[in-house]
């Protein structure tokens, strides 16, 4: 749609194109301005490069992953986060601007049951968040640029409700947002505070109207934005 809302086209990606499953779709921009998108189609992954003034199918390919949570744009190409192997794991993904696979990378740790989000950090690696069990519930996973596994660090974080994101701050540490909590990162991912509305938590959204933290975060100078839910006899 444009600027105003009103609809250029719609386009319908029938099962033997794409599926679709709820919360496992991303798509963004290419530097070659047509688009992006990771998906779940039967048995795997797949991502579709899209002409950006019509939806047509360009390219596709299918995926080693299953279900698709996350695609970045990273160095020529793009990273995706989503499920595969035999225990249905963790697995991140590298492709180029065609969508051809460069390299995968599965996480085969039972504890990090559902990634959450993704994002490219300063020194060319990757940041994994994910929802992991037992308790704590929240996960990071360090990588290099090509994936492999550098570290893995636990947080006392609620998570919950399939919804978490993680960005890097302009002091090069990080925020980390669950569905009900926020945890401020160093550059090296030690908490300096979290919140939420629950006690036990270094500060209190108090404002009598948040219930569950957010559905989406984003970054803006000096901080950042996020949107939820609340209820105005909310305890």
């Amino acid at each position: 749609m444009d600027s105003e809302g009103e609809i250029i086209w719609t386009r319908t990606y029938f099962d033997e194109d794409l599926n679709y499953s709820s919360g496992q779709v991303e798509i963004l921009e290419t530097d070659d301005e047509d688009l992006a998108l990771a998906a779940y189609s039967w048995p795997s992954g797949l991502i579709a490069i899209l002409d950006y003034d019509s939806g047509e199918i360009l390219e596709e390919n299918d995926l080693p992953c299953g279900y698709c949570r996350k695609i970045i744009k990273s160095d020529d190409g793009f990273a995706i986060l989503g499920t595969g192997g035999s225990g249905n794991y963790v697995t991140l993904v590298k492709v180029d601007e065609s969508g051809n696979l460069i390299w995968s990378k599965v996480y085969d740790d039972p504890s990090l049951w559902e990634p959450l989000d993704l994002i490219q950090t300063n020194d060319g690696g990757f940041l994994i968040f994910g929802y992991s069990e037992p308790p704590p519930y929240a996960t990071l996973v360090k990588t290099d640029g090509q994936g492999n596994e550098v570290w893995r660090k636990k947080y006392n974080d609620y998570v919950g409700g399939g919804k978490g994101w993680i960005h890097q701050t302009e002091d090069d540490g990080f925020f980390m947002a669950s569905g009900y909590a926020v945890t401020k990162l160093d550059q090296n991912c030690n908490v300096i505070w979290n919140a939420a509305v629950a006690s036990g938590f270094d500060k209190y959204f108090s404002n009598g109207m948040v219930s569950g933290i957010n559905h989406s975060m984003k970054p803006i100078e000096n901080g950042a934005v996020m949107a939820g839910y609340g209820s105005s006899d909310w305890e």
